[in-house]
C-alpha cells in the first residue's frame, strides 16, 4: 500500500486526502439526518397521541354536559333547548374521535356503549 501511495502523482494524493474527509463528512451527515428523521417521526407520533387524548377528553366533556341536561330535563322538564343544542356538539366530538382512523378507536362505540346512544336519547 505504501508503494502504491508513493507511485501516485502529487495531484492524485491531494485529491485522495481531500476526498476522504468529504466522504466521511457526507457519511456522518447522512447518519445525523437519519437520527433527526427518526426523532421527528417519534414526535409526530407523540403529537398524534396527544391530539387523540384531547379528542377523548372533549368527548367525555360533551357527554357529561349532555347527561347533565338530560337529567335536568327528566326531573324538571326544563333545559330542553340546551339539551337539543348540546346533542350536535356531542355528535361532532364523536366524529372527531373517528376522524383520525386510528385502529385503536375503530370500535370505541361498541365497548363504551356509545352505539346505543341514539336509543338512550329517544
Amino acid at each position: 500500500m505504501n508503494l502504491f501511495f508513493k507511485r501516485l502523482p502529487l495531484y492524485a494524493k491531494l485529491i485522495l486526502v481531500g476526498l476522504l474527509p468529504l466522504a466521511l463528512l457526507f457519511y456522518f451527515a447522512l447518519q445525523i439526518y437519519n437520527e433527526k428523521t427518526d426523532k421527528l417521526s417519534i414526535l409526530k407520533n407523540y403529537l398524534s397521541r396527544v391530539d387523540q387524548v384531547s379528542n377523548i377528553n372533549n368527548l367525555i366533556s360533551e357527554l357529561q354536559s349532555e347527561r347533565r341536561y338530560s337529567f335536568g330535563y327528566a326531573l324538571t322538564q326544563q333545559w330542553r333547548s340546551e339539551l337539543v343544542m348540546q346533542r350536535p356538539h356531542t355528535d361532532a366530538a364523536l366524529k372527531r374521535l373517528h376522524a383520525d382512523n386510528d385502529s385503536q378507536y375503530l370500535k370505541v362505540e361498541s365497548y363504551t356503549f356509545l352505539d346505543s346512544l341514539s336509543e338512550v336519547r329517544r
